[in-house]
Formats: C-alpha cells, structure tokens, sequence
C-alpha cells in the first residue's frame, strides 16, 4: 500500500520507496519578494493526476500557507483546484499552467519580503 512519511524533526515528508519508483518526491525553493517561479515541470504526457502538497513561510515576518493542489490532464485540458487551504498570513498564488506541452506549476510571491517552499508531489500516471 502506497505511503508517505512526515518526518517530524522537520516538518517535511520524505519520500517512501519501492526498488525502481519514489512515491513522493520532494522540492525545496524559495520565491523572491513580489516575483514569480516556475518551480516543477512535467511532460502532460507523463501524467492522468498529480497531487502537490506546498507549504510556505517566512519566519522573520512570521507567516506561512499550506495548501493542497490537484491537477488533472486529460489529453485535452489541464483542470487544477486547491483542496486544502490553512492561510497564516501570506499572501501568494499558485497556478497549474500548460505551456509547450508541459505542466508548469508556478508560485507567486505577493509579498514585499522572499518565501522559503517546501513542495511534495505524488504523480499517479
């Protein structure tokens, strides 16, 4: 049965194994003060589902976001929807966009000050 393990030492989740597959892959970034970053790609060929897990903070102002995002591609149209959102005060936006044949999932800082990401991303093919 597929799993995933939060490591409570740092708040992340690590990705759980099989011989040849990770299950969930982890991304650490961050997005300047009022920018925008492109912070995965995946061929929509590669893909039916994918299901992101992004949590944002800044702790020098002393907020962050956690949000769950879905995205599904079926041959035709790219449909995205945030199922889980717990807001602590900061302010961002995060779009699921198609370009050149790839997903883009793009982060937009609206802050005057940079955010630190932790993503996690489950691909179910």
């Amino acid at each position: 049965m597929p799993r995933f393990i939060l490591n409570p030492f740092e708040g992340s989740f690590d990705a759980v194994t099989r011989p040849s597959q990770n299950l969930w892959v982890r991304v650490t970034d961050s997005v300047t003060a009022t920018n925008n970053k492109v912070i995965d790609t995946v061929s929509l060929t590669s893909f039916t589902s994918i299901k992101y897990i992004i949590s944002a903070r800044n702790k020098t102002n002393n907020v962050a976001k956690y949000l769950e995002l879905s995205v599904n591609y079926n041959q035709s149209s790219l449909k995205d929807t945030v199922s889980a959102k717990i807001n602590g005060g900061l302010s961002m936006n995060v779009d699921a966009n198609s370009n050149a044949g790839n997903l883009e999932l793009d982060i937009t800082n609206n802050e005057s000050f940079d955010i630190d990401l932790e993503v996690a991303k489950l691909v179910l093919a």
